[in-house]
């Protein structure tokens, strides 16, 4: 599986957080790890999409620190699969 880094948009206004998806490692049992980097404070919804489906919300992780690590249990079991992040508030 070959996880591609995300991109930020940065737009003009200042009030307006982005986050970044990383990939982490795989661990013992399969789960993929992925790195939300970002604003501290704010909730973000994590989505995946297998082609050519539409998104699909996963969960919300809350960035107290300014980096969350969490799992993808089944993220090899699809030959294609995208993520994202949207700030929720």
């Amino acid at each position: 599986m070959q996880l591609l880094p995300s991109f930020s948009l940065r737009p003009g206004l200042p009030f307006f957080y982005t986050g970044r998806l990383d990939p982490g490692p795989i661990l013992p049992g399969g789960t993929r790890q992925l790195v939300l980097t970002g604003e501290r404070g704010f909730r973000f919804l994590i989505e995946q999409r297998e082609p050519p489906n539409a998104w699909q919300p996963l969960f919300i992780v809350t960035n107290a620190t300014g980096s969350v690590t969490f799992g993808i249990p089944d993220a090899e079991s699809s030959a294609v699969r995208m993520y994202r992040s949207r700030i929720v508030d």
